[in-house]
């Protein structure tokens, strides 16, 4: 089971698929690149309830969340080293950020 979900940021809204059956996630790390880096240790949905950790450019990140019997996904995900503590929201609900206004 994959799913694909949005990391909501103050700047931008970032994709991310998390794909259970292969143990990795698809990350946005930059426009229009991807990496696809597996699962630290393997991850389970039980309950509803899922979380792993991925190492991507030298940062963990650690996900925390929930699936509900409909297949939506929310969550927190949690930098390690470099970017401690800083939290970012994801689910599969699409939340486009607004580009701010030009200079003229």
């Amino acid at each position: 089971m994959a799913y694909m979900v949005y990391e909501h940021t103050p700047g931008a809204e970032r994709e991310t698929t998390i794909d259970f059956e292969a143990q990795t996630a698809r990350v946005d790390i930059a426009p229009g690149q991807w990496a696809t880096v597996p699962f630290l240790e393997p991850a389970q949905v039980k309950d509803g309830a899922f979380s792993f950790r991925i190492e991507q450019g030298g940062l963990i990140r650690c996900y925390e969340g929930t699936i509900d019997e409909n297949g939506n996904v929310e969550g927190k995900m949690v930098f390690k080293g470099g970017m401690e503590g800083v939290v970012v929201e994801f689910s599969t609900e699409s939340r486009p950020v607004e580009a701010p206004p030009m200079p003229a």
